[in-house]
């Protein structure tokens, strides 16, 4: 993988965490991680699907990669 996209994946992460400190604020565990997926999945498919362009898309791509490793490290727990 490339040091870009790593160096993407780690900032799109920290910001997820800033901006959302408490992973699963409604205390759903990993039902309500996998409900985030799901939802940030949505989000990657409609940007495609609306034609808003390939950085649009890689955008949400990081957001949804960022839930995804969120819930990798349990952080709804």
């Amino acid at each position: 993988m490339q040091e870009i996209t790593m160096q993407r994946i780690q900032a799109r992460l920290e910001r997820a965490r800033r901006e959302h400190p408490e992973f699963t604020p409604h205390g759903g565990g990993i039902f309500e991680a996998l409900a985030i997926i799901a939802e940030e999945h949505g989000e990657v498919a409609a940007a495609a699907n609306d034609d808003e362009g390939v950085a649009r898309v890689n955008d949400e791509l990081l957001d949804l990669i960022a839930t995804g490793v969120r819930a990798l490290q349990e952080e709804y727990k």
